[in-house]
Order: C-alpha cells, then sequence, then structure tokens
C-alpha cells in the first residue's frame, strides 16, 4: 500500500443512457453510480415477479471488517459534525486516508491495496456521506427514496423505470435512529423525542421529512427523500 497515495472516488461518473425494454421480465442493468465502487443494478426478479434496485457496494471479508471496525473507534470522536461541515471534502477525504494509515501502523495490522480501497469507501460512506443510502443519493436518475421503517426494504422512484423495491434494509431501530438523526442535522434541524418530526432541505436540494422514536414497539424511525 503506497503511503502517499489517497484511493480515488468519482462521486458524479459518466452514466449510460437508459434503455427501453419492450417487457418488464427483460429489464437488466447496471451502471456505476459511485467509481469505482458502488453500481446500480436494476432487474427483474423472478420470485418477487417485479423490478427491483439492487445498490451492488464492495464485499469485505472478516479481515477487512475487522480493519473498518478498529479504524472507526480511533477516528469516530473526532468525525463529528462541526468538523465534517467546517472541511472541504478532498480535506476529509486526506485526514481520513493518513487517520487510517496511521491506525494501520499502530495497530500493527495491514491490507493490501484493493483491500485497503474498499475499507476507505466504507470511511468515506459513513463518515462522510450518506450511510447506507448513500450510492441511492449519487444516482441521478431516482427521484425519490422512501423508509418506511425497520425491516422493510427502502423503495425508490426511478427516472426510467419507475416504483421499485431495493435491496437496502434497516435490521436495528437504533441504528435507523442515528442515521435519522444524521439525516436532520445535515439539513440543521433535530431528531429526538421531543421533536420527533422534522423536514428540511439538503446541502445538494433534496427535500426531507423524517419521523425519529426509539420505541420499540414500533416499526422505528422513518424517512422520504425527494431528490431535486
Amino acid at each position: 500500500m503506497e503511503e502517499n497515495t489517497v484511493p480515488r472516488l468519482e462521486l458524479n461518473p459518466i452514466l449510460p443512457s437508459m434503455p427501453v425494454f419492450g417487457e418488464k421480465t427483460q429489464v437488466d442493468i447496471r451502471y456505476v453510480v459511485l467509481a469505482p465502487y458502488v453500481s446500480a443494478h436494476i432487474h427483474w426478479d423472478l420470485p418477487k415477479r417485479e423490478v427491483v434496485y439492487d445498490l451492488e457496494e464492495p464485499i469485505l471479508n472478516d479481515t477487512e471488517k475487522d480493519v473498518l471496525r478498529a479504524i472507526k473507534q480511533e477516528i469516530t470522536p473526532i468525525m463529528g459534525f462541526d468538523f465534517i461541515m467546517g472541511k472541504t471534502l478532498p480535506d476529509l477525504l486526506d485526514y481520513i486516508d493518513k487517520a487510517a494509515k496511521m491506525t494501520l501502523i499502530g495497530s500493527g495490522l495491514d491490507l493490501n491495496i484493493s483491500s485497503y480501497e474498499k475499507v476507505f469507501y466504507y470511511l468515506y460512506r459513513d463518515f462522510i456521506g450518506m450511510n447506507e443510502i448513500e450510492g441511492l443519493m449519487r444516482d441521478p436518475f431516482l427521484r425519490e427514496i422512501v423508509c418506511s421503517g425497520t425491516n422493510s426494504p427502502l423503495t425508490t422512484i426511478h427516472s426510467v423505470y419507475g416504483n421499485m423495491q431495493t435491496n437496502v434494509l434497516y435490521k436495528e431501530a437504533e441504528l435507523l435512529a442515528v442515521f435519522v438523526r444524521k439525516l436532520a442535522q445535515r439539513f440543521g434541524g433535530e431528531a429526538n423525542d421531543s421533536s420527533p418530526f422534522n423536514e428540511g432541505t439538503l446541502p445538494d436540494g433534496s427535500r426531507v421529512n423524517l419521523y425519529y422514536t426509539t420505541k420499540s414497539t414500533s416499526k422505528g424511525s422513518t424517512f422520504n427523500i425527494k431528490k431535486r
């Protein structure tokens, strides 16, 4: 792994034209939404008998997962909202890269370049980006993203292929609540028990409506994002 090389992230890759299929059962297209790590795969799902949207991210092996956890534990206390919003993207990527490599050296861990780049993507996604929905937010063909709570696949509206179920799913209410708080922060709002409902506009112009809860009796927090 080269010490001074920050992994490449292309947040606005060149997109293909969207083909029109004669039958829904023929739909099968894959395109990159965040190069070189994340792709969208839109295809006919035979068991569900509908067209679905699969977000394809790098798959981590056990060693890579352990390294990712170790780096997150090290830099989480620093990577707060104020720190992130006060820096440019290149500065943030450079900071994460240096902090990650210092953690690897200090822990006596090592990764090959390919593994490090995958870990770096998840550090970007979870600290700078929008966590599990970063790829969805980067897809310019998507018009709306809806989360109806835990254990319910997120749905989205594609400008060409319409309403589709995605493979993105929040299994834990607490993790979903944490993300909803982060979502509110991104438009300068709050999400807590005393202010569970909120709405606002993200820096990219997307409109957000959200509901925050940690009650175990409900399906958890929800959100709706209408992209600009």
